[in-house]
C-alpha cells in the first residue's frame, strides 16, 4: 500500500520537474526588446518617472515607487553592459535584466501574479545552467507540488520505497 500512496506525487513531481523548462523556454521568448541601446532606454525611463509623479503611475505607493526607480536603473546599468559588450550579456545578465522588466511591468500594471521570474537553475547530473522562466503564480505552483510531494513521502515512511519487498 505505501508504493500506490508514494507512486502518485512522485508522478506528480516528475512531471512537474519535466513541464518547467518547457515553460521556461516559452516564456523567454517572450521577451525580445525592441530596444536597441540604453539611451533609447533611458528615454522611456524618464516618461516613467514622470508618469509616476503627476500621472497615470501618481498613485503608486512611495515604496512602488521607489522599487521601479530601482529596476529603471538597474535596467539602464545593464543595458550600458550590453551596449558595452556589443549586445552581449552573460546569462546572469540576461535574468537580472528579464526579472528588472518584469518587476517594473508588476508594478506599474499592477498584475504580480502573471510576473515572470527567470531562475538559473543546475540541471541534474550536471553543473551546466539553464534559465528557466515561470510565472510567480506558475513558481508558486510547482513549489506547493514539491511540498506536498515532501510531505507525502514523511507520512510514507520517509524514503524511497523498496520494490520487490511488498510483492
Amino acid at each position: 500500500m505505501k508504493l500506490q500512496t508514494f507512486t502518485l506525487p512522485l508522478i506528480m513531481a516528475v512531471v512537474l520537474t519535466l513541464l518547467v523548462p518547457l515553460t521556461g523556454h516559452a516564456a523567454e521568448k517572450k521577451w525580445e526588446f525592441a530596444i536597441d541601446s540604453a539611451a533609447e532606454f533611458e528615454a522611456q525611463a524618464v516618461e516613467i518617472r514622470k508618469e509616476m509623479q503627476d500621472g497615470r503611475y501618481s498613485h503608486l505607493a512611495e515604496r512602488d515607487r521607489a522599487a521601479v526607480d530601482s529596476d529603471l536603473n538597474r535596467v539602464t546599468r545593464l543595458l550600458i553592459k550590453r551596449d558595452e559588450n556589443n549586445s552581449k550579456l552573460a546569462k546572469r545578465d540576461e535574468v537580472e535584466l528579464m526579472n528588472a522588466q518584469e518587476r517594473i511591468n508588476a508594478i506599474l500594471i499592477d498584475n504580480d501574479a502573471d510576473r515572470i521570474i527567470c531562475k538559473l537553475e543546475a540541471k541534474v547530473g550536471t553543473r551546466m545552467k539553464s534559465k528557466n522562466c515561470l510565472t510567480v503564480r506558475e513558481w508558486a505552483m510547482v513549489q506547493s507540488a514539491a511540498d506536498r510531494t515532501a510531505r507525502d513521502m514523511r507520512h510514507a515512511g520517509g524514503g524511497l520505497p523498496q520494490l520487490g519487498h511488498d510483492q
